[in-house]
């Protein structure tokens, strides 16, 4: 993270093909200065309400799943406590 600035992010997409867990099981505080993130999970690897449990933690709110199939989905979280100008 030493490469990041504190700038706001207004939109990031997750798609690290089955690397989720590892990514939301370890240092996620890059992630509060982002506005929207999309993520795509792997059911195999991680199940959405775990998912969902992380980006609330660090006050995320889920506003849609956008995909879902047997294999995999895409969901869309706001963040709640930052206003881009």
């Amino acid at each position: 993270n030493d490469y990041l600035t504190d700038q706001k992010i207004d939109f990031i997409k997750i798609d690290i093909e089955g690397s989720e867990k590892e990514l939301l099981n370890g240092d996620v505080e890059c992630l509060k200065r982002v506005q929207w993130i999309a993520i795509e999970w792997h059911k195999w690897v991680i199940e959405f309400t775990c998912v969902k449990n992380h980006l609330e933690n660090i006050n995320f709110e889920l506003i849609e799943i956008l995909k879902e199939d047997t294999i995999c989905g895409l969901a869309l979280f706001k963040n709640k406590k930052i206003i881009l100008d």
